[in-house]
């Protein structure tokens, strides 16, 4: 968030509103399935012969 800021000129009250989204969104039920298919998505791309 730092460097969003930093170099984008990112107003602090939008980096606030995403690290509290962040925040809740980590402590929800929904957090493992979101994990889950982060990582089935990462492995996916890193099996792509490009």
């Amino acid at each position: 968030m730092y460097l969003l800021w930093r170099y984008t000129h990112t107003p602090i009250w939008h980096i606030a509103v995403c690290v509290l989204f962040g925040y809740f969104l980590a402590e929800s039920s929904i957090a493992p399935n979101i994990a889950r298919l982060l990582t089935t998505a990462a492995h996916y791309i890193a099996g792509l012969d490009l």
